[in-house]
């Protein structure tokens, strides 16, 4: 099963199992591993 990265930067198809889910702001993201550390390269 495949859903759509939610991160703002990216559409990107992942797998389930790659779906880190990151509270930005008080809102929790479903978000692909490439975003996560792309995230995590900028905080």
């Amino acid at each position: 099963m495949t859903e759509t990265c939610t991160c703002c930067v990216c559409e990107l198809k992942f797998k389930e199992e790659e779906v880190k889910h990151i509270e930005i702001k008080g809102n929790v993201k479903d978000i692909c591993k490439e975003c996560v550390d792309s995230i995590k390269g900028l905080m």
